[in-house]
């Protein structure tokens, strides 16, 4: 065999070994794009799934927020008459404490120039009448300072209410700090009225 014919069969052989490497390499070239394909049809899937999760998470924390905005709206308008209704009482309790003073320095006036015998009698009542006048006076200033408190917490509802309107971020625990406020805020009054009353 002649040389040329050597190096005719040498690139003849070389010619079938790049062809069969080629196509071991398509081969295998072919089967990690079925194995991408699949793995890209998985994820599209994860990803759809995920997206129908996402619309529900995103459709209930609408609806939360609407809830909220309510309630906000509720409480604000309840902090209002409640505030509105008890001012007027207090100054009507305050008058007739004032009223109540009053009738003891005239009765005691009026008891020790013209009945001196009854006297020591209409003494210990006016003491009674000094010590619920003063209890009077000092539960009076405890419900000024109960209404401060009042309004305090519907300046306070007020601005989470606009902060709450603003937007879902930390909505969950701005509602949550606001109705345990609230809920505090009016079992205060409410006890205090009762006992009070």
């Amino acid at each position: 065999m002649s040389s040329v014919e050597i190096a005719v069969s040498v690139i003849a052989v070389a010619a079938v070994v790049g062809v069969v490497g080629m196509l071991l390499f398509l081969r295998r070239f072919s089967v990690t794009l079925s194995g991408l394909e699949e793995t890209l049809q998985t994820g599209k899937e994860v990803v759809e799934s995920l997206e129908g999760d996402v619309r529900q998470a995103v459709a209930g924390l609408v609806a939360v927020e609407k809830e909220a905005q309510q309630l906000l709206s509720n409480v604000d308008a309840r902090v209002a008459d409640l505030t509105s209704a008890l001012v007027p009482a207090v100054e009507e309790v305050s008058r007739v404490a004032g009223a109540y003073t009053e009738l003891e320095r005239v009765l005691e006036e009026r008891l020790e120039k013209e009945i001196p015998v009854v006297l020591e009698d209409f003494r210990e009542i006016t003491s009674d009448v000094r010590q619920i006048s003063a209890e009077i006076l000092e539960r009076i200033d405890q419900t000024k300072e109960l209404f401060r408190a009042v309004e305090e917490s519907g300046r306070t509802v007020r601005s989470v209410t606009k902060v709450a309107r603003s937007g879902l971020t930390g909505l969950a625990i701005q509602v949550a700090s606001m109705a345990v406020g609230m809920k505090s805020s009016l079992e205060y009054v409410s006890e205090n009225l009762v006992r009070k009353r």
